[in-house]
């Protein structure tokens, strides 16, 4: 068996269409994270999304925090998932050695929580979503883990002892 490195996983599975690159919508924003999504979340913040009328709102809230941080943006980062600020707008989740993150849309309602993993230093790839209200976040965290195996199938995501070795620049502890 030939062995790939995550970087050329990613690659693969973008010509097969099974992730898609996200550059900023904003004319004049340029990418400082490269940031992957699942077809399941490009069909939820894709460029042609099309969402029911109740998640619209949510939807585009939801592309303009994953374009502000593949842009680089300043944001709040919460390595203990147990102990976060309510500003923190990606989290790691218990249990953290199967490495989920999850970036946090917490207006307008409905919150969602889009879920994915670290595939090294400003490298996020994500791949589920669902709403806050009632969600197992324990059958939500192994639903992506279970998501990241297929994909990857002979990789382990990131899990950084600290901030740095997730973003390399502009994230504050939380």
């Amino acid at each position: 068996m030939t062995y790939m490195s995550i970087a050329e996983t990613i690659k693969e599975l973008l010509k097969d269409g099974q992730l898609h690159f996200i550059v900023p919508a904003l004319p004049g924003l340029s990418v400082k994270r490269d940031i992957f999504v699942s077809q399941e979340v490009y069909d939820l913040v894709g460029d042609e999304a099309v969402v029911s009328p109740d998640l619209e709102r949510v939807s585009g809230k939801a592309r303009a925090k994953i374009d502000y941080i593949a842009s680089g943006g300043v944001f709040v980062f919460a390595m203990d998932p147990m102990n976060k600020s309510v500003t923190s707008l990606v989290a790691r989740n218990h249990n953290i050695p199967q490495g989920v993150l999850d970036v946090r849309i917490n207006d307008p309602k409905p919150e969602l929580r889009i879920f994915g993993c670290s595939a090294g230093c400003d490298v996020l790839v994500l791949l589920t979503w669902a709403k806050r209200k009632n969600l197992k976040f324990k059958a939500e965290v192994d639903r992506c883990q279970q998501v990241w195996t297929s994909m990857f199938p002979d990789k382990q995501p990131l899990v950084g002892r600290n901030h740095e070795q997730y973003f390399s620049t502009n994230t504050i502890p939380g």
